[in-house]
Protein backbone atom coordinates (compact mmCIF):
# COMPACT_ATOMS: atom_id res chain seq x y z
CA UNK A 1 0.00 0.00 0.00
CA UNK A 2 2.69 2.50 0.93
CA UNK A 3 4.64 1.84 -2.29
CA UNK A 4 1.55 2.55 -4.40
CA UNK A 5 0.94 5.77 -2.47
CA UNK A 6 4.49 7.08 -2.81
CA UNK A 7 5.24 6.15 -6.46
CA UNK A 8 3.04 8.86 -8.02
CA UNK A 9 4.63 11.61 -5.89
CA UNK A 10 6.64 13.96 -8.13
CA UNK A 11 10.36 13.38 -7.60
CA UNK A 12 9.99 9.92 -6.06
CA UNK A 13 12.47 7.49 -7.60
CA UNK A 14 13.21 3.81 -7.05
CA UNK A 15 10.32 3.38 -4.64
CA UNK A 16 10.26 -0.18 -3.38
CA UNK A 17 8.43 -1.49 -0.36
CA UNK A 18 10.90 -4.00 0.98
CA UNK A 19 9.20 -6.48 3.28
CA UNK A 20 11.06 -7.43 6.41
CA UNK A 21 11.96 -11.06 6.04
CA UNK A 22 13.56 -13.24 8.63
CA UNK A 23 16.96 -13.90 7.13
CA UNK A 24 19.82 -15.42 9.02
CA UNK A 25 22.92 -13.67 10.15
CA UNK A 26 26.08 -13.44 8.12
CA UNK A 27 29.15 -14.31 10.14
CA UNK A 28 32.36 -12.78 8.83
CA UNK A 29 35.76 -13.83 10.07
CA UNK A 30 38.43 -11.32 9.14
CA UNK A 31 41.84 -12.78 8.40
CA UNK A 32 43.90 -10.24 10.31
CA UNK A 33 47.19 -11.45 8.84
CA UNK A 34 45.94 -11.06 5.27
CA UNK A 35 44.49 -7.64 6.04
CA UNK A 36 47.79 -6.53 7.58
CA UNK A 37 49.70 -7.86 4.59
CA UNK A 38 47.82 -5.37 2.40
CA UNK A 39 47.94 -2.54 4.92
CA UNK A 40 44.22 -2.76 5.66
CA UNK A 41 42.98 -2.44 9.22
CA UNK A 42 40.21 -4.58 10.68
CA UNK A 43 38.22 -1.37 11.07
CA UNK A 44 38.57 -0.71 7.31
CA UNK A 45 37.22 -4.19 6.53
CA UNK A 46 34.32 -3.81 8.98
CA UNK A 47 33.45 -0.39 7.57
CA UNK A 48 33.39 -1.75 4.03
CA UNK A 49 31.16 -4.67 5.05
CA UNK A 50 28.79 -2.30 6.84
CA UNK A 51 28.60 -0.02 3.81
CA UNK A 52 28.13 -2.90 1.37
CA UNK A 53 25.34 -4.64 3.25
CA UNK A 54 23.58 -2.03 5.31
CA UNK A 55 24.45 1.15 3.48
CA UNK A 56 25.33 4.50 4.89
CA UNK A 57 23.46 7.78 5.00
CA UNK A 58 25.66 10.25 3.13
CA UNK A 59 23.40 13.30 3.08
CA UNK A 60 19.80 14.27 3.28
CA UNK A 61 17.37 15.92 0.96
CA UNK A 62 14.80 18.47 2.00
CA UNK A 63 11.39 18.47 0.37
CA UNK A 64 9.31 21.33 1.73
CA UNK A 65 9.34 20.69 5.49
CA UNK A 66 10.41 17.06 5.36
CA UNK A 67 13.95 15.70 5.45
CA UNK A 68 14.81 12.37 3.86
CA UNK A 69 18.08 10.46 4.23
CA UNK A 70 20.04 9.58 1.10
CA UNK A 71 21.67 6.20 1.57
CA UNK A 72 24.29 4.48 -0.56
CA UNK A 73 25.06 0.78 -0.60
CA UNK A 74 26.19 -1.91 -2.99
CA UNK A 75 23.85 -3.17 -5.69
CA UNK A 76 21.47 -5.95 -4.65
CA UNK A 77 23.30 -8.57 -6.74
CA UNK A 78 26.54 -7.80 -4.89
CA UNK A 79 24.86 -7.83 -1.48
CA UNK A 80 23.20 -11.20 -2.04
CA UNK A 81 26.40 -12.98 -3.11
CA UNK A 82 28.11 -14.33 0.02
CA UNK A 83 31.45 -14.54 -1.74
Amino acid sequence: ESEAAVKPVPGARDVVAAPVMGKGYLEVTIDRDQAARYGVTVEDVETEIELALGGRVVTQTVEKRDRFPVRIRYARASREDEE
